[in-house]
């Protein structure tokens, strides 16, 4: 999911790059290598943007009537560290 918003350098730019004009292309070029540090920096630094990809997950989640408490287990074996 994080790879199909549509920063540049990551795939969901990539999806909606054919229609936009080129100019557009040349300017954002020089960013297209830093795409997933800015991805990082929105995560951690803008609490609007963390809360709302949050939430747009969850709901994508009860959309395809993923149960709730998988999610919670594989987060859970991701962070085995954790108590």
């Amino acid at each position: 999911i994080l790879n199909l918003i549509p920063i540049p350098g990551l795939d969901g730019f990539g999806i909606i790059a054919p229609w936009l004009p080129l100019s557009v292309h040349r300017m954002l070029a020089p960013v297209y290598s830093f795409g997933f540090m800015l991805l990082i920096f929105l995560f951690w630094y803008v609490d609007a943007f963390s809360s709302f990809f949050w939430t747009a997950v969850w709901i994508l989640i009860l959309q395809l009537n993923i149960f709730p408490g998988l999610v919670e287990f594989g987060f859970n074996m991701y962070r085995f560290w954790m108590p």
